[in-house]
């Protein structure tokens, strides 16, 4: 059985999105110091021109976020 995988821009708000971001921010600031944490909102990214992309699984799961900055 193969997972179905879908990329796909992140143009709007998309709470999956913000939650999956939020959670990596979490976890990096258990065990990183504050300096140490370079993490943004979607929405923010999006604001610096970035353009931000979400994989999903065959169910719309979020699975991952990347962002790439011209």
């Amino acid at each position: 059985m193969s997972a179905a995988w879908t990329l796909e821009p992140v143009t709007g708000a998309d709470t999956a999105v913000d939650a999956l971001l939020a959670r990596h921010h979490a976890d990096m600031r258990a065990g990183s110091p504050p300096e140490s944490c370079h993490v943004m909102t979607a929405s923010a990214l999006r604001a610096a021109g970035a353009q931000v992309y979400a994989l999903r699984d065959d169910v719309g799961a979020v699975c991952a976020v990347g962002a790439l900055n011209p």
